[in-house]
């Protein structure tokens, strides 16, 4: 993609929840039993200031895929 760079991060963790699913990058969030779930709302914050996206899928058989997209602009 010549307009923005995609990388893809696989894990093979338990994968989301379907709240975790439907509140990441919308507020903190964490299943963890001590986090304050800032990682994730915190990078999809910074990504989205730089026109960005970040999409997080189950993958079959556990885990999860994510996408991050930024967008590439030609230095003046």
């Amino acid at each position: 993609d010549m307009d923005g760079l995609t990388m893809e991060i696989k894990d093979r963790g338990d994968g989301l929840s379907q709240q975790a699913e439907q509140l990441i990058g919308t507020r903190p969030y964490s299943e963890k039993d001590n986090g304050m779930g800032l990682g994730l709302f915190r990078a999809h914050s910074i990504i989205s200031r730089f026109a960005g996206d970040v999409r997080l899928l189950n993958r079959e058989g556990g885990g999860v895929t994510t996408f991050i997209h930024l967008p590439l602009t030609k230095a003046v």
